[in-house]
């Protein structure tokens, strides 16, 4: 199975599709008897795009396959484009697959799910800084695309300080850089509060945009903390592996690398600004963590990467079960 992932076959994205809906098989599969989550607090926008979930539940089951074929395609192209690994592979966007797969909750439509694409877009514009002689715009872009995932999900605010690290990382530290990054970020927000004004709904928009730092646990059954913690600890042993992953790839590929470890980082910052620490919440680490886990798995051993694929795989099969029975009235 790893065979077709090694290679840049996969880039048009069908492979990546196919992938997520055998993992979304066991929601698919599951009948019509299925009701929308809880939800935790949103954005602004990422309110409604719930509320509309809950209106519609089997669009919000047929969604996350496609919204996750996407986020794959930009860790392919993120991994790729900027060198993260000395040959070619589709394995970063195979590691974004199962990562997803292990989010407990994340079968039906997330807003986070859209917030994470959002950030692709900023991680990309980032790397794009390396060598860059005009960077002003890149910066710019960076701060916009951050602004807009946290539309969806304010917690996802404070990825501009990893994103200004990378662009420090990749050449370009500075109050000017700084200035610009904020600025994307400042302009989109003004845009978007012009807008609620106009439609009498400001004073919605800015609560609903202010993340709320909070300990609290939220209640959760035994199978949505063992996943989430599966996640977490994977994620954890994912951050000791700077050196393996950078070892043999150039310059540019192990900047890249060293700012999704900046970004993994920050994840659990994020996780404790969005209202209540919930297992879905780990859905931030989704997109640093499952493309580390596709760069880890590519220095494994033939037989040793196909072990960690297979057992990962089924654990997001049975993580896909599980919230099935969570959803089933």
């Amino acid at each position: 199975m790893l065979s077709l992932f090694r290679s840049t076959q996969a880039y048009a994205g069908l492979p990546f599709l196919f992938y997520a809906v055998v993992l979304q098989l066991p929601v698919l599969l599951g009948g019509g008897a299925l009701v929308a989550p809880n939800w935790a607090e949103h954005g602004f926008i990422g309110y409604h795009v719930a509320e509309w979930a809950a209106a519609h539940t089997w669009l919000a089951i047929i969604l996350p396959p496609v919204l996750v074929a996407i986020l794959a395609l930009q860790a392919s192209a993120l991994s790729n484009r900027h060198q993260f690994t000395r040959v070619s592979t589709q394995l970063a966007p195979l590691g974004v697959l199962l990562a997803w797969g292990l989010v407990p909750g994340f079968r039906l439509l997330h807003p986070a799910m859209l917030a994470n694409i959002f950030l692709g877009f900023a991680l990309l514009a980032i790397c794009r800084i390396y060598k860059n002689q005009f960077p002003q715009f890149t910066l710019f872009n960076a701060g916009a695309w951050v602004a807009m995932a946290s539309f969806f999900a304010p917690s996802y605010l404070l990825f501009l300080l990893p994103c200004y690290v990378g662009s420090a990382i990749m050449g370009r530290a500075g109050f000017v850089e700084l200035i610009r990054l904020l600025t994307g970020a400042l302009v989109l927000y003004f845009l978007a509060g012009t807008l609620a004004y106009f439609y009498g709904n400001l004073a919605v928009f800015t609560g609903a945009q202010v993340p709320r730092f909070s300990l609290e646990i939220v209640s959760a059954g035994p199978y949505e903390v063992v996943f989430a913690g599966l996640l977490s600890v994977l994620s954890l042993a994912l951050s000791t592996q700077f050196s393996p992953v950078v070892r043999f790839i150039n310059i540019e590929g192990s900047k890249g690398v060293a700012m999704l470890y900046w970004l993994l980082l920050f994840t659990p910052l994020a996780v404790v600004f969005t209202g209540g620490v919930s297992p879905i919440d780990t859905y931030a680490l989704v997109m640093p963590a499952g493309v580390l886990l596709g760069l880890t798995i590519r220095n494994l051993s033939a037989r040793t990467a196909e072990l960690v694929h297979l057992l990962l795989a089924v654990a997001a099969l049975i993580c896909g079960a599980g919230d099935l029975s969570l959803l089933a009235s």
